[in-house]
Order: structure tokens, then C-alpha cells, then sequence
């Protein structure tokens, strides 16, 4: 399997700080990626219940998983197993909180869609930067609406992450009415783009230390349930990581 990141791709997050595309068109590939998307979609309703929501909302399902990037050999190792973490004034919602979550499933970080976004473009923004050591934050997430209930994607609002770069990628949007608008706005909440990730493979990288992001609640086209299903990566210089907290203890099983 060779996976490589398209240079166009890269010269257009080194210019303007984002890059707003496909998979299809971030990536060079040898491995038929939209087939793999169309497989691994289904893991996205193994998710579990993020019940750390202070907004009492049921609205948001996730997994969470850690790995490395060591540019020395540069290879990737997995981070054991911890809570993901946020200070409150990178997330004014549920910051502040050890958050646990069941980890990514391990057999998918050997799926083309994986290797591309962790490994391949893990790699690729090292050298970005130089060719730092790099954390990798990988999120699952479904969030879903039905009724009048609404489901947020980003229900602390305009933030940023506090890493170096972040990827949306879209792998499924079911019966979605309105909603799922992602804008890029600068640090003095300027809006700089808007964009609605809509097909599987849509995506979008940015560097957040730029910018500042949000992306609009989603609503059922017809109160039928809604789901909007997003593989997300997070890569982060040791300088730049604010995102997990030293804690390796497992929550008691009654938490």
C-alpha cells in the first residue's frame, strides 16, 4: 500500500493555513480509499455515549485512542490508553475534566483511510515542521439529531483545538435537513471561510494555530433520526499539545 500527500495540498496549508478538499485530492493513492470509507462506516455505530456533555445533551457518540510520531526513526507507537483532556479556556464547555472514552477498535488504524490520515499525513506535516516528533490525537465521533433535537458538533463554539493541525474528514451524513456548516474564522473571529462537508472523503486541514473554527448545529431533514459521522485527527508539537492530562488510571467501572 503506498499513500502519499499531494505536494499541491501541502503548498496550499503552508500558503494560506488550511486546506479545504477530498481525501482524493489531499491524497495519492494506490489503495482504492473510497471503498475504505464505505467499510469502515459502519464502525461509526459502535460508538458509545459521550456522557461528560455539560449541557446534558445525548447528542454526541465517540471513541478516542493517542499515538506518536518519532521523527528520529520515524515510526508510530501507540499512547496506552488515558483520558482525553482539555483546559477550560481551549474548551469553556467541557474543559477542565479528565474524559473518558473506549478507544479507537485497533484493527482500524491498518485500514487505508487510516494509514493515510495518521500515518501519511502524520509524516508529511513533521516535516512541515522540520521534521518534529509529533502527538496524535484520533477522534470517532457521530453526532445525531431527531425530532426537534438538535445534535452540535461543536457545542463549546468558535474555539480552537489547541494543537498545531487538525483534519475533518467526513465518512458518512444521513437524512441531515441543515446543518454541519464548518467556518474558519480568524483569531479575531473574522469569518475567512465557510465550507458544509458533504460527501464521504470531504475534508478539511487547517493549522490552528491560526485560526479559530465552528461548525453549526445539525437538524433531521424529517425527525427521523440524523447522523453525521467524522474521523478526526489532531497533531500536535510537544510545545503546542494542551489537549491530555498525565492521568494513566482507568475510570472505576461504576463511572
Amino acid at each position: 500500500m503506498t499513500i502519499s500527500v499531494r505536494q499541491r495540498a501541502l503548498e496550499q496549508l503552508q500558503s494560506t493555513g488550511f486546506f479545504s478538499g477530498s481525501i482524493y485530492s489531499l491524497f495519492d493513492a494506490d489503495a482504492d480509499l473510497a471503498k475504505d470509507i464505505e467499510l469502515q462506516q459502519p464502525r461509526w455505530r459502535k460508538l458509545g455515549l459521550d456522557k461528560h456533555m455539560r449541557d446534558g445533551g445525548t447528542y454526541r457518540y465517540r471513541r478516542f485512542s493517542e499515538m506518536e510520531f518519532h521523527a528520529g526513526d520515524g515510526k508510530f507507537s501507540h499512547v496506552p490508553h488515558r483520558a482525553h483532556y482539555q483546559p477550560t479556556e481551549i474548551n469553556k464547555l467541557n474543559g477542565g475534566e479528565a474524559r473518558w472514552f473506549e478507544p479507537v477498535e485497533e484493527d482500524f488504524f491498518n485500514s487505508p483511510i487510516a494509514r493515510a490520515v495518521i500515518h501519511s499525513l502524520g509524516q508529511a506535516l513533521s516535516g512541515c515542521e522540520g521534521n518534529r516528533s509529533l502527538r496524535l490525537n484520533v477522534h470517532q465521533v457521530r453526532i445525531v439529531s431527531d425530532g426537534g433535537r438538535e445534535g452540535k458538533p461543536v457545542p463549546e463554539g468558535i474555539h480552537r483545538d489547541g494543537i498545531s493541525f487538525g483534519i475533518l474528514v467526513l465518512m458518512k451524513r444521513s437524512n441531515i435537513g441543515s446543518g454541519g456548516h464548518t467556518t474558519i474564522f480568524s483569531p479575531d473571529r473574522e469569518p475567512l471561510f465557510e465550507r458544509t462537508l458533504l460527501n464521504p472523503g470531504d475534508c478539511i486541514l487547517y493549522n490552528d494555530r491560526l485560526f479559530l473554527h465552528d461548525t453549526s448545529p445539525i437538524r433531521s431533514a424529517n425527525g427521523d433520526m440524523a447522523s453525521r459521522d467524522m474521523f478526526i485527527v489532531e497533531y500536535s508539537r510537544p510545545e503546542d499539545e494542551t489537549q491530555v492530562i498525565d492521568n494513566p488510571s482507568a475510570p472505576s467501572k461504576s463511572s
